[in-house]
């Protein structure tokens, strides 16, 4: 199986990733993730990404792409939050994709989430000022990603319980599986 999770930052993609990789057995390639492991191993791609992670913009392409490819299996795995512009579409279209859900969330409750999780993560991602560069990036690009994988796309309302997302998640996924 072979599912990418795409949504808004603050939307629940890490957490729903972490519950259905753990559910169906499948690898959690999570690029904010492996951005942050780059920065604190302090790699030559992490001194590359670490100004724009840490202001709240998108790292070169080419590097994430480079890192996730290195990190994908040849199945059996979820992607957490990537594509997230047109430019990354143009690498992805090499990854094959079973299904694609998009967790989708209002701003409010975006915001929201995102000061929660700096007060307890620290995050330097989760700056006011990074959030409002995330959501702004994240409402130019989005739609574009969205309208390429229309036709593998299944969208949930993520303004409700983790369990609740979780469960009409595991619907989605118990039918690709």
């Amino acid at each position: 199986m072979k599912l990418i999770l795409l949504g808004a930052p603050g939307s629940g993609k890490g957490t729903q990733s972490k519950l259905i990789c753990k559910a169906y057995k499948l690898k959690h390639i999570s690029p904010g993730e492996i951005l942050r492991r780059e920065i604190k191993q302090d790699t030559k791609e992490g001194s590359i990404i670490k100004p724009y992670v840490d202001n709240g913009k998108m790292a070169p392409d080419a590097v994430v792409f480079r890192l996730i490819k290195k990190a994908l299996p040849k199945d059996n795995y979820l992607i957490d939050g990537f594509p997230r512009n047109h430019e990354q579409l143009k690498n992805v279209k090499n990854i094959k994709v079973d299904k694609v859900i998009f967790l989708k969330i209002n701003e409010k409750t975006i915001k929201k989430r995102l000061i929660k999780r700096r007060n307890l993560e620290n995050r330097a991602d989760d700056s006011e000022e990074a959030i409002k560069t995330r959501i702004k990036i994240y409402k130019r690009e989005m739609p574009k990603v969205l309208k390429f994988y229309k036709n593998k796309l299944t969208i949930i309302n993520a303004n409700q319980s983790i369990k609740k997302v979780y469960s009409e998640i595991k619907k989605i996924v118990t039918k690709v599986n």
